[in-house]
């Protein structure tokens, strides 16, 4: 016999039930049911990350502002975290100039390398008012 949501809130009314009693009383027994053990992490999956420092210029009139364009470089696929070399950042009437650490992760088979010329330069040229003056070798980063 299959119920709709109607005829079962029908239902339980007929029996003198209140709704919310029963949904409350199944959601205290989802709480109250111990967590399935989790199983075990796939052995040939293996995440990677890794840093690449890269001297640029943001730009004050064309393009976001330096936080807007710091969200920018983290929404290249992969990017996590980007931020300031300390003692390396200064600014003119015109410009912002820093190192920044892009730090960004690959699973397994995939080539740093290969990321950095493929997919994070590219993407970084074209961050309208972001100038790249040069980009660091790569580095894998410590789990």
């Amino acid at each position: 016999m299959s119920l709709d949501k109607k005829s079962l809130r029908e239902k339980i009314e007929d029996l003198g039930l209140s709704v919310e009693v029963i949904e409350e009383a199944f959601f205290q027994t989802l709480v109250k049911q111990p967590l399935e053990e989790k199983t075990q992490a796939d052995p040939t999956y293996e995440l990677k990350l890794f840093v690449t420092p890269v001297r640029c210029s943001i730009s004050k009139s064309l393009g976001g502002d330096k936080t807007d364009t710091f969200n920018e470089i983290r929404g290249i696929s992969n990017v996590t975290t980007v931020s300031d070399v300390l003692g390396t950042v200064r600014e003119d009437d015109k410009n912002y100039y820093s190192t920044v650490l892009v730090k960004f992760e690959l699973s397994t088979g995939q080539q740093p390398k290969d990321f950095r010329t493929k997919v994070l330069i590219p993407q970084l040229k074209g961050i309208k008012g972001f100038i790249v003056y040069n980009i660091g070798g790569v580095d894998q980063v410590a789990k």
